[in-house]
């Protein structure tokens, strides 16, 4: 082989080095941005979570407050069919003969 072949294979393998670097370089900083990525998003789950949790709590207590602020007739029935419920588990008791 001359020297002229060889200087231009190696020019040849030189740039396809260069490339190769510049790849790598481009996708080291991709991986990095994607890291980047996803810690965000892992944050905004968890940021999500705890207010998914908070408003969870926040309806029980509302639905437990409806429960407890019934008014009126619907206290009246409420009684009714609490006084019900007693008169049946009472005659569950005698069937039982407890």
């Amino acid at each position: 082989m001359n020297s002229g072949s060889e200087t231009e294979l190696l020019d040849v393998f030189e740039g396809k080095i260069q490339t190769l670097i510049g790849m790598y370089n481009d996708l080291k900083a991709e991986n990095v941005r994607l890291r980047q990525t996803i810690s965000q998003n892992e944050a905004r789950e968890n940021e999500l979570r705890l207010n998914m949790e908070r408003i969870q709590a926040e309806y029980g207590n509302l639905k437990l407050t409806k429960v407890l602020s019934v008014s009126g007739h619907d206290l009246d029935s409420t009684r009714k069919r609490v006084s019900g419920l007693v008169r049946e588990i009472d005659r569950c008791i005698e069937m039982l003969g407890v």
